[in-house]
């Protein structure tokens, strides 16, 4: 009998963390910003920086903005930023969260860099370099709301870290 319950117990918790939603859904007071896509060549900037808005393994982290809300309907280009010793390392990268988001096909491209200003840089080549910056080449297709994960890594520990915030297309 407690077999029973026990395994009933465990079905019921694994069915509640597969149906929880991803990250707090963004409100009126969720730290948003507005990039504008109307230019060609559009940039827009995201910075991860210890704080106090997603917790993972290593600490809390926040992301400014903490939504990035895209206006002009164009591609963009987003780059994402952190401090060391944070770092984006091996696997580790930004990337539509699996199984919330419909469309999966909005990040034309996506690789860490080193370069001030997010672009590729002649050292792509070295494998397992870690970067300090991430680069998406955003389509901007139709006013979904995305839910995104970063992941990087502590370069002193080598533990990694998945934080889960929004982007907005429009």
């Amino acid at each position: 009998m407690q077999a029973r319950v026990a395994i009933s117990l465990v079905a019921t918790v694994v069915a509640v963390v597969a149906c929880a939603p991803a990250g707090p859904r963004p409100t009126a007071t969720t730290m948003s910003a507005t990039c504008s896509t109307s230019n060609p060549g559009a940039q827009c900037n995201v910075a991860i920086r210890e704080g106090s808005q997603y917790r993972c393994e290593l600490g809390t982290f926040d992301v400014s903005p903490d939504m990035l809300e895209l206006r002009g309907g164009r591609p963009v280009n987003i780059f994402w930023s952190l401090s060391a010793p944070y770092a984006f390392c091996g696997q580790d990268q930004v990337y539509l969260k699996p199984g919330v988001n419909k469309d999966t096909l909005q990040a034309y491209e996506s690789f860490g860099s080193d370069n001030d200003d997010g672009t590729r840089g002649s050292n792509e080549a070295v494998a397992g370099k870690c970067k300090q910056k991430w680069h998406w080449n955003w389509a901007n297709n139709g006013t979904d709301l995305y839910v995104y994960n970063i992941q990087f890594t502590d370069t002193r520990s080598g533990r990694k870290c998945t934080i889960d915030p929004w982007v907005r297309n429009g």
